[in-house]
């Protein structure tokens, strides 16, 4: 977890990244989003990146893949195995979906 985080922190240098963690199956987790993509349409002028990461945990990539599309959520996807997600989770003391 502590790489990843480090590797995208890297490669956004100079712009804060706000991390959504999400699952295809969680309803509160797809109807956040709307307000996810208002605030990223909000923030355009600001150094801000948003990442989703998506967990494998009872879903899979084509369904990921076909999220994304349905709700048109601009921003940069990654989907993680679970365990990541756990690790994640674990180091910003979250434990549900969505976490942020």
């Amino acid at each position: 977890a502590t790489s990843f985080l480090r590797q995208l922190k890297e490669f956004y240098t100079g712009k804060s990244v706000f991390i959504d963690l999400w699952a295809t199956w969680c309803a509160p987790c797809i109807s956040e989003m709307p307000y996810s993509k208002k605030l990223e349409e909000e923030s355009k002028s600001l150094p801000l990146v948003f990442v989703y990461l998506c967990t494998d945990n009872s879903s899979s990539e084509e369904i990921w893949k076909r999220k994304i599309v349905e709700l048109k959520q601009p921003g940069v996807h990654f989907f993680i195995d679970d365990k990541l997600a756990n690790e994640i989770m674990n180091l910003f003391s979250q434990t549900g979906y969505p976490s942020y």
